[in-house]
């Protein structure tokens, strides 16, 4: 946590199919927002993904990810930020 800027990481694996997306929601589930692997390159079954979130008021938030693989099946996590 840097002032009101939350840093997320995360990674995703599939056994078989390469990921294809990564998003995530802040304080939602339908305000999606697109991030870019750490490589810049959704090339293979396991990705990870550095994610700043600028602007966020004091508070608790919570803030949703989603992977998703190349046969569109999707996985989601949910972690608790508090900005103080």
């Amino acid at each position: 946590m840097d002032g009101h800027t939350a840093t997320v990481t995360a990674s995703a694996e599939d056994a078989l199919t390469p990921i294809k997306a990564f998003q995530y929601a802040v304080d939602s589930t339908s305000d999606w927002q697109p991030v870019l692997p750490d490589d810049l390159l959704f090339d293979s079954t396991k990705e990870g993904v550095t994610i700043k979130i600028p602007d966020l008021k004091a508070g608790p938030h919570v803030v949703t990810l989603r992977a998703t693989d190349e046969r569109n099946n999707a996985r989601y996590e949910a972690v608790k930020v508090d900005v103080k």
